[in-house]
């Protein structure tokens, strides 16, 4: 049989473009507490902004922090492009998936003497999306 006859829930769905072809899958980030969502640290570094002095550097800086991070286990750098007509603009952050990555997220910033600009808390759905590479201006990846 062809079409959707035999599945009418699943053709109203499509039909509002609610995408019905796909596999269900493990979180990459999941909770160990059935019904709660997980939360996990965002580390934030200092933002390349061509409207500053010193930008370039900065740049450079999240080169190579960004090299170093992607090495570690139980971490999820990623870098965003908010360049535009003002100018370029570029941020650093790392997911930390492994709460004991922490000390190696922070030394390796002290490193190359690049600022964490600020922590914040993310939940599985926003890491998730993260790693699928949805999120907003997300730059090439490490996926």
């Amino acid at each position: 049989m062809k079409g959707w006859k035999r599945e009418p829930a699943r053709h109203s769905l499509a039909a509002r473009g609610v995408k019905t072809n796909c596999i269900p899958r493990k979180s990459y980030a999941s909770s160990s507490q059935p019904g709660q969502m997980a939360l996990y640290d965002e580390v934030e570094f200092l933002c390349a902004n061509s409207n500053f002095n010193g930008w370039e550097e900065v740049q450079k800086k999240h080169e190579l922090v960004f090299k170093e991070l992607s090495k570690l286990k139980g971490v999820y750098p990623y870098r965003q492009d908010f360049s535009g007509v003002d100018g370029i603009q570029q941020s650093l952050a790392v997911i930390v998936l492994d709460k004991r990555r922490m000390n190696d997220v922070k030394r390796i910033a002290e490193k190359y003497t690049l600022p964490i600009d600020m922590v914040l808390r993310k939940d599985e759905i926003a890491v998730d999306k993260i790693i699928d590479g949805e999120y907003e201006f997300k730059m090439g990846g490490n996926k």
